[in-house]
């Protein structure tokens, strides 16, 4: 669910729980009935209850169709899961996984100060199971068509020992040259 989702479905829930708490305030007696009988009619005349009538229809449509039609599915599922056969049978491997994987071999290269990694799941007719893409931040004076190189050797050498996949399409894109030293990571 993206930032804008959850950002609207804090502020319905927290709208619905007002309106429960002062139903339930009302009818266990805690709000005299002529007081809120008086403010209720205040408010049903108001042309601004109209609107926020509306608005909470418009997103309680929005939140049913978002459930029934973007929400997690089968289909949604298989894109985060990539199939590797063995030979006692399939492996399920997260893609994020796989991520981890390939940042981790990336930022072991020399000259290279930041790593960002994308894998993408492929359709099941596709020969490999998914995509990489890497954008690198480089060192200054750093040779960009042997770092790439090392990158892309490294990264498919290490999907071919730990999961027996071979000739994976991997794209690298250099996002930047800095000047900045390489920060030392402290392995814990």
């Amino acid at each position: 669910m993206g930032i804008i989702n959850r950002f609207l479905l804090f502020f319905y829930g927290l709208a619905v729980g007002v309106l429960s708490l002062c139903t339930a305030a009302a009818c266990l007696k805690f709000l005299p009935e002529h007081i809120w009988l008086n403010e209720l009619k205040y408010v049903v005349g108001q042309q601004e209850a109209l609107m926020a009538a509306l608005t909470f229809l418009v997103l309680s449509l929005y939140f049913i169709a978002y459930s029934f039609f973007f929400g997690t599915s089968a289909s949604s599922s298989d894109k985060e899961v990539v199939l590797v056969k063995s030979g006692t049978g399939d492996v399920k491997v997260l893609v994020e996984a796989v991520c981890n994987l390939v940042e981790r071999e990336a930022q072991a290269v020399a000259s290279v100060r930041d790593v960002k990694a994308r894998v993408q799941a492929m359709p099941k007719e596709a020969g490999n199971p998914f995509r990489i893409s890497i954008r690198l931040v480089l060192l200054s004076g750093a040779n960009v068509p042997h770092v790439s190189g090392e990158v892309i050797s490294r990264v498919r050498t290490q999907l071919r020992q730990t999961m027996d996949l071979l000739d994976v399409p991997v794209e690298v894109t250099i996002s930047d040259i800095s000047n900045a030293p390489v920060e030392k990571r402290r392995v814990v």
